[in-house]
């Protein structure tokens, strides 16, 4: 079976956006012919303060010159999210250093990797990093949920069902899968998100429409 690797950001609004998208080809596709989706860490700012939180919309407006560039700009992005289903509330959002989020994922990751080696529950492979990803991703886009607060993110965790989920997250655990991440992201060329690898040859970025990820799918499988 095909892998996708998956970088993106938890506050990247085309990532939500774009996982939607590459959930509805996928959907479209026979089961046997769908790729194993890993999803991997990239910052898109990874110098704010890890453990604080502001609003996003004081960060929005100095990046794109002004509050009245800001809402033009949040409003096409809320306008093509509902499109995919998704209600963004760019009002409520809080800007965060998203290492802990990602940390999370790798702790989901780490148990489906464990699921995938026991084979009373190798079909459960990939579960809980999806579900972590879909919750991070609805929690801050659309319900304005801080991912700097340890208990919120540990909560998320455990409602996927990740084991003693706080205390590996007070340990520390997931750091290095998260530089391990950063670090690949960095070796492939990924300077944007969301970017899309298959079986570690071929690679596309954007949140493509369905059409455009079957085709890029297609063509993975031709050249293999």
């Amino acid at each position: 079976m095909s892998q996708l690797d998956v970088f993106s950001d938890v506050v990247c609004p085309w990532c939500f956006i774009g996982k939607r998208r590459l959930e509805e080809a996928l959907a479209s596709l026979p089961e046997a012919e769908r790729p194993t989706v890993r999803w991997h860490a990239f910052q898109l700012d990874p110098t704010f303060p890890e453990g604080k939180s502001v609003p996003s919309s004081q960060a929005l407006a100095r990046k794109f010159g002004g509050v009245a560039r800001m809402k033009q700009l949040t409003a096409h992005v809320a306008e093509v999210a509902k499109g995919a289903g998704i209600h963004m509330n760019f009002e409520q959002q809080l800007q965060v250093n998203t290492r802990l989020a990602h940390r999370a994922v790798a702790l989901a990751r780490h148990d489906d990797a464990n699921d995938a080696n026991d084979a009373n529950d190798a079909k459960k492979g990939g579960r809980r990093a999806d579900v972590v990803v879909e919750a991070l991703f609805k929690a801050h886009f659309e319900d304005g949920k801080d991912l700097a607060n340890v208990e919120f993110v540990a909560s998320v965790l455990d409602a996927a069902g990740v084991k003693d989920a706080r205390a590996r997250l007070d340990a520390g655990e997931g750091n290095d899968d998260v530089d391990g991440d950063l670090t690949a992201a960095a070796e492939f060329g990924v300077s944007g998100v969301p970017f899309f690898i298959l079986d570690e040859r071929i690679g596309m970025s954007g949140a493509q429409p369905k059409e455009t990820f079957l085709a890029f799918l297609a063509e993975a499988k031709k050249s293999a």
